[in-house]
Formats: structure tokens, C-alpha cells, sequence
């Protein structure tokens, strides 16, 4: 049995975890971690969770997307985990140029702009309206400032390589839209010795692959 912590993307909920927690057999102690909408600046994110990390044995953590960040700043801290797992995600800043952009748009078209993003960036196009619709929805149900205080907060991180003795997994979208080259290979320039898996996928690989996703994380904890 493990202690699974799940830290979601930048919505901060744990509505998009649904599918991929479904695959995880009932052995397994699982919590999704979910952000306070008023929290957007990385270092009350990190205390935040740090509360669910430190409360019982050393878990599994798996970091979707913008929570990589506040993943790889725990492996710097040396925070005891049995696992960590990083679900298309990164340690810089993706389309930097763009993010600053995007956070000078008034609210409706920077919304119109996401949901275009998430139908061709994030999901690829793929034919699934359930998640589409999901993701929308749960997008549209967080606050824009909160949005573009966590968007902004990614612009002032730095990439430092990092040595840990945590077994690292990353599960990296093959087909991912979202990042740009440089923010897709952060991670392995950051921890050199984890083990990489690319899964046939767009940028929301817990979604659209849960099944998969779960079988290389059962695998590699198995190891760990």
C-alpha cells in the first residue's frame, strides 16, 4: 500500500482528477491536495501543501502540470517522499513571452483565448466532449485573478539542476501543445538521473491516458 498525494494543475482543484484517481486500486491511501482560490504566489502554494506532506508516512506525490514546481522545490528541500512523479510538467516557465502576454488581456478574451487552448493546445482536438467540457468548466469556475496571479508567480522561478536521492518519474506528453521545447526538457536537465516515460498523449496525460499513467506509476513505485 502506498500514500498517494495528488497536487493539481493551475486551476488548484481536484476535479480533473477523477479519471486517474478511478484507476487507482482501493489498497492505496489517496488525497488530492486542492489550492484556496486566494493563494497564487508559489511560496504560500508550497507551505500549503507541505501541510498534507508532513502529516503521516512519506508519500507518493504526483505533480500535474504547474504543480511540478512546487515538486521540485521539495526535492531541493530534501522533504522525505517515497516517490516523485511529474505528470507534463516542468521546472521553467513554458512560452514565458507568451504568459506575459497573456496577463496583459482583458479578462473576456484572455477567457475565449483558454478555451480555444484547451480544445487545440491541451487535449489536441481529440474527440472526447465530456472532457472538454469538463475542463472547461473547471477552468471557468476559478477566479481570472487567480489565474493570472499563479500564471505569474511561473514567470520568477529559475531552473537550477538538483540531485535527489527520491526516486523521480516523469511522465511526458509526447503530443504536448502547451509546452515549448525548452520547458518540455527542464526537468531532465534539473534531475538528470530520473526516469523518463513518454506517453502517446496531449498536454492533459492524466485525463486522456489515466489508465496508462497509472500503470507506469504502479510500476515504478513497485521499484522504489
Amino acid at each position: 500500500m502506498a500514500r498517494i498525494l495528488l497536487m493539481p494543475g493551475l486551476d488548484g482543484s481536484a476535479k480533473l482528477f477523477d479519471r486517474f484517481a478511478a484507476e487507482i486500486p482501493t489498497e492505496h491511501n489517496v488525497k488530492a491536495i486542492i489550492y484556496p482560490n486566494e493563494m497564487t504566489r508559489l511560496d504560500e502554494l508550497y507551505a500549503y501543501a507541505m501541510d498534507s506532506i508532513v502529516d503521516g508516512e512519506p508519500p507518493v506525490v504526483v505533480a500535474e502540470s504547474f504543480s511540478g514546481v512546487l515538486l521540485c522545490q521539495m526535492l531541493r528541500d530534501q522533504v522525505p517522499l517515497r516517490a516523485a512523479v511529474f505528470a507534463a510538467s516542468f521546472s521553467v516557465a513554458p512560452h514565458p513571452t507568451l504568459i506575459s502576454l497573456a496577463l496583459g488581456m482583458p479578462e473576456f478574451v484572455a477567457r475565449v483565448s483558454t478555451s480555444i487552448a484547451i480544445s487545440h493546445a491541451c487535449l489536441n482536438g481529440i474527440d472526447d466532449t465530456t472532457l472538454k467540457t469538463q475542463i472547461s468548466e473547471c477552468v471557468k469556475s476559478v477566479p481570472y485573478r487567480t489565474l493570472t496571479g499563479r500564471l505569474n508567480s511561473l514567470l520568477r522561478i529559475q531552473d537550477k539542476p538538483c540531485i535527489s536521492d527520491v526516486p523521480i518519474l516523469v511522465l511526458a506528453a509526447k503530443h504536448d501543445r502547451l509546452l515549448d521545447r525548452r520547458s518540455k526538457q527542464s526537468l531532465r536537465r534539473t534531475f538528470q538521473s530520473a526516469t523518463v516515460v513518454e506517453i502517446n498523449s496531449p498536454h492533459f496525460l492524466l485525463q486522456a491516458h489515466p489508465k496508462v499513467c497509472w500503470q507506469e506509476i504502479a510500476r515504478f513505485i513497485n521499484l522504489a
